[in-house]
C-alpha cells in the first residue's frame, strides 16, 4: 500500500473514530511519520477530490464519500445503528467494525458476518446498507440484492451461474446471456447467506472478484467484467461456550460418530501471567483414612468443615457418592459442609479403585492471587495463599488425629518412622486449582449441516475427565 492511500485510510478511520475534522499532526502521530509527508499527502488527496481542508486553525481535513462527492458522516453520530438492541453495550465493536469497513476508502471493505442462528446477521447487514446511503458512501438509489447459496447447494453450476450470470452455452438449456447477481448489484451491496456452500470454481472467482474486482459469466472464456459491488456474507457455524469443571485438555466435535475435529486447550494457557483479581477452580477430596488390616472396624468417617475466602465465592459443585452430605450457611465469602466418607465396597480400602470414592466439593473462588483460601477441617485451620493453590496438589493428612487412635486402640506412642502416623491418619486431597482461562473456552467451527447428521461434543479434562453435550440431530436440506 502506497503512503498516500495509508494516509487516506487513517483519514476516514480517525474521521469516524472522533467524528471530527483531523489534523496532520494526529494523522502523523498515529502513522508515526513525519508531518511533512502526511501534509502534503492529505493536501494532494484534496486536489484530487478525495478529502476537503477546512478553514482556521489549526488546519482540519475530512474525508469525501465517493458516491455523492459529500463529506461523509461521522461514525459517532447519531445512524440507523443507535436503535439496535446493544448498540452501547455487547455490539459497540461490531458496530464500530461494519461502520469502518462501510467508510473504507475508496469504496468499502468486503465483509464476513458470524454468527449463531436467529441472532440477526441479514438484519445486520441492512443496517450496514443502510448506514452506506445514510453517510453518502453509497447513492440513494444503490441496490441491495440477497441471496441464500443454500438454495442452490445440489446444483453447484447453477449457484455459481446465479451469482456470476451465464454465457449462451454454457450448458444444455442456457438458450441466452444472463445477468448475475453480481452485475445486478453493482454499485450497491450483494448479501450472500450461506456463502460456504459456494463449490470450489465459486469460491476461487468469488476470491477473484474481491481481490481485483473483475469476473466473467460462467462458460465466459474471454471478455472480462468489472462490477462496484460491496459483498457481506454469513456462514454456518457451531459455536459452543464450555466450562470445565477441571482445566480442559482438548474438545473433540463428532460428526456422524465420527470425530471431524479435534479443538486442543492443552498448552493455550498455561504460560499466561496472571495478576490481580482472578477467578479459579479448585477441588476438594475428602476421604482416606486408618490401615484397612489394622483397624478393620473402622468404615466411615464423619468430616465437619468450612472455607472462607476474603474475595467471592462464586459456585460450589457437590462431588457427591452418598447420602447424607450437608452443605449449609452458604454466603458470598464462606460455606460450611458436613461429609461422610466410607470404605469401598469393591475392595475395602478408603478412597480405593472404584467408581464411586469421591466425596467432596469444587470450589470457584474470584479474588486477588496475591490473596489466600482458608479451610477448617475437623476444628484445625489451614490458609493456603492463591498462587501455591495454583502451583500443584497437595495430601494434607491428620497426624495427631492418628496418634490419638494408636495410643487408644493399641498404646501405641512412638516410632522410629513416620510411616505408621501417614498410613492411619484421615486425609483430604486439594487439587491443583485452575485459573478461569484455563477452564473455560468459546469454540467456532464450520460445519456442512446439508441433509441428515448427529452432532455431538467431547470435553476432555486434564484430570482424566470426560463430559459429553447432548445429542443435536440436524436435517438440513
Amino acid at each position: 500500500m502506497k503512503r498516500i492511500e495509508k494516509v487516506e485510510q487513517a483519514l476516514h478511520s480517525t474521521y469516524a473514530e472522533l467524528g471530527r475534522g483531523v489534523s496532520a499532526g494526529e494523522l502523523a502521530d498515529r502513522l508515526s511519520m513525519h508531518r511533512a509527508n502526511v501534509s502534503s499527502d492529505l493536501n494532494k488527496l484534496c486536489i484530487e477530490g478525495r478529502a476537503r481542508k477546512g478553514e482556521g486553525r489549526p488546519v482540519l481535513f475530512y474525508p469525501l464519500g465517493t458516491a455523492s462527492g459529500q463529506v461523509a458522516a461521522p461514525a459517532s453520530q447519531a445512524s440507523v445503528f443507535d436503535d439496535v438492541i446493544g448498540s452501547r453495550g455487547s455490539l459497540v465493536t461490531p458496530i464500530q467494525q461494519a461502520k469502518a469497513a462501510m467508510l473504507y476508502p475508496p469504496f468499502g471493505l468486503h465483509t464476513l458476518i458470524l454468527g449463531q442462528t436467529g441472532v440477526g446477521k441479514t438484519m445486520f447487514a441492512d443496517l450496514m446498507y443502510r448506514f452506506g446511503k445514510e453517510t453518502g458512501r453509497l447513492a440513494i438509489d444503490a441496490p441491495f440484492v440477497s441471496f441464500n447459496c443454500a438454495d442452490y447447494a445440489k446444483n453447484p453450476q447453477l449457484l455459481t451461474g446465479q451469482i456470476f450470470g451465464v454465457a449462451k452455452g454454457a450448458f444444455t438449456g442456457a438458450d441466452s446471456d444472463q445477468q448475475g447477481l453480481i452485475e445486478k448489484a453493482n454499485g450497491g451491496i450483494l448479501f450472500l447467506d450461506e456463502v460456504h456452500r459456494l463449490p470450489a470454481e465459486g469460491q476461487e472467482m468469488l476470491f477473484t472478484f474481491i481481490d481485483k474486482g473483475q469476473f466473467r459469466r460462467l462458460g465466459e472464456a474471454g471478455e472480462t467484467r468489472t462490477s462496484q459491488v460491496l459483498i457481506i456474507s454469513k456462514q454456518s457455524k457451531v459455536q459452543v461456550e464450555i466450562e470445565g469443571s477441571n482445566a480442559i485438555d482438548r474438545v473433540e466435535i463428532i460428526k456422524d460418530n465420527r470425530v471431524v475435529a479435534m479443538i486442543p486447550h492443552t498448552s493455550t494457557w498455561e504460560d499466561t501471567q496472571l495478576k490481580g483479581v482472578i477467578r479459579f477452580k479448585f477441588q476438594l477430596e475428602l476421604g482416606w483414612g486408618p490401615d484397612r488390616r489394622i483397624f478393620a472396624d473402622i468404615e466411615s468417617k464423619r468430616w465437619s468443615g468450612k472455607l472462607i475466602t476474603p474475595g467471592k465465592l462464586v459456585s460450589i459443585e457437590k462431588c457427591w457418592s452418598n447420602f447424607g452430605q450437608e452443605l449449609t450457611n452458604v454466603t458470598d465469602n464462606s460455606c460450611e459442609f458436613q461429609v461422610t466418607s466410607y470404605k469401598t465396597t469393591a475392595t475395602g480400602k478408603w478412597m480405593g479403585p472404584s467408581a464411586v470414592t469421591n466425596e467432596g466439593f469444587i470450589f470457584e473462588i474470584e479474588d486477588d492471587i496475591s490473596s489466600h483460601v482458608t479451610l477448617v477441617i475437623d476444628g484445625i485451620k489451614y490458609c493456603y495463599p492463591i498462587v501455591d493453590l495454583l502451583a500443584g496438589s497437595r495430601i494434607v493428612p491428620l497426624l495427631e488425629g492418628a496418634r490419638e487412635l494408636l495410643k487408644d486402640r493399641y498404646d501405641f506412642t512412638q516410632y522410629y518412622r513416620s510411616d505408621p502416623w501417614w498410613h492411619n491418619s484421615y486425609k483430604f486431597k486439594i487439587h491443583k486449582a485452575a485459573p478461569e482461562i484455563a477452564y473455560k473456552r468459546t469454540i467456532s467451527h464450520e460445519l456442512d449441516t446439508t441433509g441428515a447428521h448427529l452432532v455431538r461434543l467431547r470435553v476432555w479434562q486434564k484430570n482424566g475427565g470426560v463430559a459429553w453435550s447432548s445429542p443435536i440431530f440436524i436435517d438440513r436440506e
